[in-house]
C-alpha cells in the first residue's frame, strides 16, 4: 500500500512562503477572520439535548492555504495510531465539501478515497484475516473513513447521521464486508463526525431547513472548556504536528524542493492561526 502523505510533498510554493515569513516575523495577514474569508471550516456538531432537533456547532477555521494538506492529513491519518487525537478521542468520520478549492491532483485522489487510508487498511487487513470478521461494528469501519460529497448529497448523509440512518453511509470500497456487520444504531455517530466545509453560513442555513434548531451553544456555556473544543483541538495540534513532520519528511529525502527546512515553531499556534490565520483571541 502506498502512503500518499511520505510519497508527495502537498506543501506548495505558496503555503511554504506564508509559513517561513510568519514565523520570520516579516508577514501578518492584515484582514481579520472571518465567515466570508476563503479559507476551510472544520465543524463538529453534537446534539445540545439529546432526543430533540437541537444542535450545537464549533469549528476551527484555517485560510485556504491549508486546504490540500488538510484533505491529505484526513485522507492518509499516517501514524494515527499514536496521535494525540487517537489518544484521547478516538476514532471519527471525516467528510469533506467537494467544492473546496482544491488543487487538481488532490481531487484526483478523490476517485480512491480511502484506498490509501493508512489506519484503515491496517485495521481491515486484520479484520479480513480473522474468522470473526463478521461480528465487527459497522461504525467501527465507518469511523476510520474519510468521506468526499458535493454540497447537496452532504447535506443528506448529514441527515442520515443526525437520524442514525446509517445503512446509507456504505463506502463502495468495503461492499464486501457490510453484509457482516452489526449496525449499530444506538450510537451518535454525529459526536465523531468532522466536517470539512467551504461556506460555514450556507451550510448552517441548509440544516436549519431540514428543521434543526443549531447555534453554538447558550452564552453562558460559550467560555467554558467542553468535549467538542478539546476534540477540535486535539485535531488541530496533530495536524500542526503532521504538517511539521511531513515537512521535515520530505526536506531530509530531497523531494521538497525549498530553500531551507522550518523550525517547529513555524507549525505553532500563534503562527498558523494567530498571524495567518489573525484570530482576535
Amino acid at each position: 500500500m502506498n502512503n500518499l502523505w511520505r510519497d508527495v510533498c502537498f506543501i506548495d510554493e505558496l503555503l511554504y512562503k506564508k509559513l517561513y515569513l510568519t514565523h520570520k516575523g516579516l508577514y501578518k495577514d492584515d484582514v481579520e477572520m472571518n465567515l466570508k474569508k476563503p479559507g476551510v471550516f472544520l465543524i463538529n456538531i453534537r446534539f445540545l439535548k439529546k432526543d430533540t432537533n437541537i444542535l450545537i456547532y464549533n469549528y476551527i477555521f484555517y485560510t485556504e492555504e491549508f486546504i490540500d494538506s488538510l484533505i491529505m492529513y484526513f485522507i492518509v491519518r499516517d501514524n494515527f495510531a499514536k496521535s494525540l487525537t487517537f489518544r484521547e478521542s478516538g476514532d471519527f468520520l471525516c467528510i469533506i465539501d467537494k467544492s473546496l478549492n482544491i488543487h487538481e491532483h488532490v481531487k484526483e485522489i478523490f476517485k480512491y478515497l480511502n484506498s490509501f487510508n493508512v489506519y484503515l487498511y491496517e485495521d481491515l487487513k486484520y479484520v479480513k484475516s480473522n474468522e470473526e470478521y463478521k461480528y465487527f461494528f459497522f461504525l467501527d469501519i465507518i469511523k476510520k473513513s474519510t468521506i468526499a460529497l458535493n454540497h447537496d448529497k452532504l447535506i443528506e448523509v448529514f441527515n442520515n447521521i443526525v437520524k442514525k440512518n446509517y445503512e446509507d453511509l456504505k463506502l463502495n470500497k468495503f461492499t464486501d464486508i457490510y453484509s457482516y456487520c452489526k449496525i449499530d444504531n444506538d450510537l451518535d455517530l454525529i459526536n465523531d463526525t468532522l466536517f470539512l466545509i467551504k461556506d460555514i453560513n450556507t451550510f448552517l442555513l441548509d440544516i436549519r431547513k431540514l428543521g434543526y434548531v443549531i447555534s453554538q451553544g447558550p452564552q453562558a456555556w460559550r467560555g467554558q472548556i467542553n468535549s467538542m473544543n478539546h476534540f477540535l483541538n486535539n485535531i488541530d495540534v496533530d495536524y500542526r504536528d503532521n504538517l511539521y513532520n511531513h515537512l521535515d519528511y520530505h526536506m531530509y529525502h530531497g523531494t521538497a524542493q525549498f530553500k531551507e527546512p522550518l523550525p517547529r515553531k513555524a507549525f505553532s499556534f500563534k503562527n498558523i492561526h494567530k498571524k495567518i490565520g489573525n484570530i482576535r483571541f
